[in-house]
């Protein structure tokens, strides 16, 4: 059997309209008969005038093949219908007339004729009526072997030549639009789910076209900007997703996370703007912008959320963690001062095992100590209130004289402390000066931090501090050989009062503030904090910061002694020599 494509044969598209004609012209040469022996211009042989079911049928039919003449989209089905129809109203006709013996047979051969058109969507339902009537006559009307023979000739025979004449011209889909057809199918499947989730999630979903036009709006997203998705579709984002930032200022495109994530083809994201809605209302939102294809030439994904509450509920939570934090320090420093007092021989005298009882608790009201002003820092550093005080610094040794603090704590308990740059010098090789601009007491809290962590869970081995950089970067790396972070754990360190919870670390004591508040207080530094690390393998803290060029230098140190005369640490001699980067 030969296969025609459908998209280059119009076959699929004529024949409805040829059926069409067919099913009309049919019922209204029946409609003309009807009339003319209705009217007497016909002497009825038979009386068909006598039918008004007949007739209305016949309109019936004209006015289905009408339909499918006008109605294009509706064609094929209407035109299927009409046919049927218009044989359904021969057969009634010739039921009407009582004998084969009509000149309604040759309009029967015509539409039995075309019966193929549409293989079994027509042809079965033709035989069938046919074959109905057929039974009826033999049954009931008694026709003699001619009018049988007449029967078969003005019936199946056509039924039969339509099947040969049509079968071989009839449009079949070939393997490859088969399979067309299963993904397409699949594809709308997955498409209806898709649409289904989107549709369900709280948080708002735009879609963009590569040209920032809007092609979907979820429920959400109509609920929190205001806009029905009739009027928000085809429209360009910026007349619906109005940004703003805080200021309540139109956003400049290179703070935009749509236009950027538009111009570089990468992921953005941003909680520090707000969108103005269609009534005119501000809210505070996070807004993550995700490209569609490579570089974006695909469109872009929005989803934001309101988060003006959540906000709210942060500053507060802040505001009262710090004013607790800042009243119960006052007490516990006058507790640990009086415990202090009471472990010093010359202010005051008791036995051993009331010193090994002060002793702990005074350990204790240190450690309060050191929550509550990790709390306090917490709090500065989210609201904008912690003081930075930047200044050219030798990173080097200044993390040397960090390292050196804890040799002592490091040989309690049989730990190797490295400090890498000393190494390297020891072997004869010149250790590279590496300058940044960093808050002193602060860079000391953080390497300190992250130093005594290691020392802390790390049983035998060693824990090795080392400083590298490039012409960019200045990296201070903690590694320690301890008992590492499970991997499940390791997007999780930097979250407030997170700590690992394993039978390695239950007995040794923590907060879970110290990672949280470095990596605040390296970001407002303009650096970043990396983690590293292999369950029962070790770790590795690295603090990544600008490194400073020899220019910026000389640039900020003489910045620096117009407005203050800088410290011996930070002052940095003009002729220092710069050393290539390790």
């Amino acid at each position: 059997m030969n296969t025609v494509n459908e998209n280059e044969n119009p076959f699929t598209s004529f024949w409805p309209r040829r059926l069409a004609v067919a099913s009309l012209g049919v019922s209204m040469i029946l409609i003309g008969i009807w009339l003319a022996e209705f009217v007497g211009i016909l002497d009825a042989f038979h009386p068909l005038s006598e039918s008004l079911v007949f007739v209305i049928a016949c309109a019936v039919t004209a006015a289905v093949a009408t339909s499918a003449l006008i109605f294009r989209k509706q064609a094929e089905i209407l035109a299927q219908f009409a046919y049927v129809a218009s044989a359904t109203t021969i057969l009634f006709g010739l039921y009407v007339i009582g004998t084969p013996l009509s000149p309604l047979f040759i309009f029967w051969s015509i539409i039995a004729l075309l019966a193929g058109v549409y293989l079994f969507k027509t042809l079965l339902p033709t035989i069938i009526l046919f074959t109905i009537y057929s039974l009826y006559l033999v049954l009931y009307k008694g026709i003699s072997s001619e009018e049988g023979i007449l029967l078969v000739a003005c019936s199946y025979l056509p039924l039969l030549f339509s099947i040969f004449l049509w079968s071989n011209t009839i449009p079949q889909k070939t393997d490859k639009q088969q399979a067309l057809d299963v993904l397409s199918h699949e594809l709308s499947e997955v498409s209806n789910k898709s649409e289904i989730v989107i549709n369900t999630i709280s948080d708002g979903v735009i879609a963009l076209g590569n040209d920032g036009i809007i092609v979907l709006i979820n429920p959400a997203a109509q609920a929190l900007l205001g806009w029905d998705k009739d009027d928000a579709l085809h429209l360009d984002y910026k007349l619906v997703f109005k940004i703003v930032d805080k200021a309540d200022k139109v956003v400049d495109p290179a703070v935009d996370p749509v236009n950027q994530c538009f111009k570089t083809g990468e992921h953005k994201t941003t909680s520090e703007l707000r969108v103005i809605t269609n009534s005119d209302k501000h809210i505070l939102v996070s807004i993550d912008v995700s490209p569609v294809g490579e570089k974006a030439k695909n469109g872009a994904i929005i989803v934001f959320r309101d988060i003006t509450t959540q906000v709210e509920e942060n500053r507060e939570r802040t505001e009262f963690v710090s004013t607790a934090s800042h009243e119960m320090r006052t007490p516990v420093a006058a507790i640990e001062g009086y415990l202090g007092l009471a472990l010093n021989p010359q202010t005051a005298t008791i036995d051993d095992k009331a010193r090994e009882y002060i002793t702990k608790a005074h350990e204790s009201a240190q450690h309060l100590g050191h929550l509550f002003q990790d709390l306090l820092d917490i709090s500065k550093a989210e609201d904008g209130r912690m003081q930075i005080n930047l200044q050219v610094t030798d990173i080097v040794a200044r993390t040397r004289s960090v390292v050196q603090g804890f040799a002592t704590s490091a040989a309690a308990k049989g730990l190797t402390l490295v400090f890498n740059p000393d190494a390297t010098k020891q072997n004869g090789n010149l250790t590279p000066a590496f300058y940044a601009e960093v808050d002193p007491d602060r860079f000391d809290e953080i390497s300190g931090n992250l130093i005594e962590n290691a020392i802390k869970y790390t049983k035998t081995g060693s824990v090795t501090i080392d400083v590298k950089g490039d012409e960019n970067h200045v990296r201070i790396s903690v590694q320690d050989t301890g008992i590492g972070i499970p991997a499940e754990d390791i997007p999780h360190m930097f979250q407030k009062f997170y700590r690992v919870d394993n039978s390695d670390t239950r007995e040794i004591g923590g907060t879970g503030l110290g990672l949280y508040l470095s990596r605040q207080l390296i970001e407002s530094m303009g650096g970043q904090l990396i983690l590293q690390s292999e369950y029962t393998q070790g770790s590795t803290f690295t603090i990544e910061l600008n490194r400073l060029t020899k220019a910026e230098i000389d640039q900020k140190v003489a910045a620096a002694s117009q407005t203050m005369q800088p410290t011996p640490q930070t002052q940095v001699p003009p002729t220092a020599p710069m050393p290539p980067a390790a």
